[in-house]
């Protein structure tokens, strides 16, 4: 538990097991040697923040997916052939759902469609996908309280550089790559270029695998593929 001294302001960290639950206990500051009082059971859900839209917060819902038992109707394909790529759609409006699955598909892509953040949790579970696109507010109130890209910043990198990621969304400027950064991303699109997603997927993928080429030429070239 970190405590704060009353007397001086010095920030202790002290071992739950030394401080009793269920009533007020006093400690001295290792600086001051000041009395400081605790409480344990004020401090229960004290600074924990609110999951956002009233959700359970990202670790639960990744807890509950992963503490599930292999259940079929969760892969999201029922097979892949060699070299197939694979992507998924997190979005949730119709309209653009369709434009992007069929953007997808003639970029010769097998798609998948994720309902809900926790589906698409499920899905990423049993596969890495080629590709993901997910709207900034998919299944939550804006981008910040995104599970969705929440899961994927906290991927290791190893995993994640074989991703590409598409943010869309009404508050981008398309292929604004300071945005991309700060989002960590490799592509954001303003809704308002659906039309031409396809165009600008495939200038973005072209200019992403170039760079990753030589990448991989070095991995390759010290034995680390």
């Amino acid at each position: 538990m970190d405590i704060t001294c009353q007397h001086c302001g010095t920030k202790l960290k002290v071992a739950d097991g030394r401080i009793p639950q269920d009533r007020p206990a006093a400690l001295k500051c290792s600086k001051c040697q000041g009395k400081i009082e605790v409480d344990a059971r004020k401090e229960v859900g004290k600074n924990v923040p609110s999951p956002p839209n009233g959700s359970e917060g990202l670790d639960a819902m990744v807890q509950e997916v992963e503490s599930k038992a292999y259940d079929p109707s969760d892969t999201p394909f029922d097979y892949l052939l060699k070299g197939e790529k694979t992507a998924l759609i997190c979005e949730q409006d119709p309209s653009t759902k369709e434009t992007i699955t069929s953007a997808l598909k003639a970029m010769g892509y097998r798609v998948a469609e994720a309902p809900t953040a926790r589906n698409a949790l499920k899905y990423m579970r049993f596969h890495t996908y080629d590709m993901i696109i997910v709207n900034e507010t998919f299944d939550a109130r804006s981008v910040d309280a995104n599970h969705v890209l929440q899961y994927l910043a906290q991927l290791p990198i190893s995993v994640r550089r074989h991703i590409f990621v598409t943010l869309v969304g009404k508050s981008f400027k398309t292929m604004d790559n300071m945005m991309a950064f700060n989002k960590s991303v490799n592509l954001v699109v303003s809704l308002q270029d659906m039309p031409e997603i396809e165009r600008i997927l495939s200038g973005a993928l072209a200019d992403h695998e170039n760079f990753y080429q030589v990448f991989w030429e070095s991995m390759k070239s010290a034995g680390r593929l």
